[in-house]
C-alpha cells in the first residue's frame, strides 16, 4: 500500500504502481483540478459514514469522519473509490472551531479494507508529513510517541534583549 500526497497524484505515478500491482491510497488538491472537481462533486451528503474518531489532546478536540465510495469512471488510472476526510478541531482554550475536508482516492475495491484501515493509514501518512517537516524546515525535534517518531517544534528565538549577549 503506497499512501501518497498530492504531488504524486500524477497518472504517471497511478499506472507506474498498478502495473507493478501495487495500491495506492492518494490525496486529490486543486493541483489536479478536473480529478478533484469529479471527486468534490460526488453526493458527499448521501453516502453514509464509514468511520468516525474523536480525540482530545494539544488543548483541542478533534474529529474525523471518513467517507468511502466506489465509482466506475474517474480519470485516474484504476481508481475504484473516493473518499472524503472531515476534520473537525475545536481549541479548547479559545473555542475556535476549524473544518477541514480531505478527497483521495484508492485503487482497492469496496471490501479490500474496512473505513477504520483506510482512515490508519491516512493518519498514518499525516504523522509523516509532520516528520519530515523537521529534517525539510529545520524544526527542533521533541521526542513523542504518539507519532511514532519526532513531533514538530518551531525553534526559539532569542528576545531583543538576549541577543548578543
Amino acid at each position: 500500500m503506497i499512501i501518497a500526497d498530492a504531488l504524486h497524484t500524477q497518472h504517471a505515478h497511478g499506472t507506474h504502481l498498478r502495473a507493478r500491482d501495487a495500491h495506492y491510497v492518494a490525496i486529490v488538491k486543486n493541483n489536479h483540478p478536473g480529478l478533484y472537481q469529479q471527486v468534490r462533486d460526488l453526493p458527499w451528503a448521501e453516502i453514509p459514514l464509514g468511520h468516525k474518531t474523536s480525540e482530545r489532546s494539544h488543548h483541542r478536540i478533534e474529529v474525523r469522519r471518513l467517507k468511502v465510495v466506489a465509482f466506475k469512471h474517474i480519470a485516474y488510472p484504476d481508481a475504484r473509490q473516493a473518499i472524503q476526510v472531515v476534520r473537525r478541531r475545536r481549541d479548547l482554550s479559545t473555542g475556535k472551531l476549524s473544518i477541514e475536508r480531505v478527497y483521495l482516492i484508492t485503487s482497492l475495491t469496496p471490501g479490500e479494507a474496512t473505513g477504520a484501515q483506510l482512515a490508519a493509514w491516512i493518519r498514518g501518512h499525516w504523522g509523516i508529513e509532520i516528520c519530515q517537516a523537521v529534517c525539510t524546515y529545520g524544526m527542533r525535534p521533541v521526542s513523542s510517541a504518539k507519532w511514532g517518531c519526532t513531533r514538530v517544534v518551531r525553534p526559539r528565538t532569542r528576545s531583543k534583549r538576549t541577543r548578543g549577549r
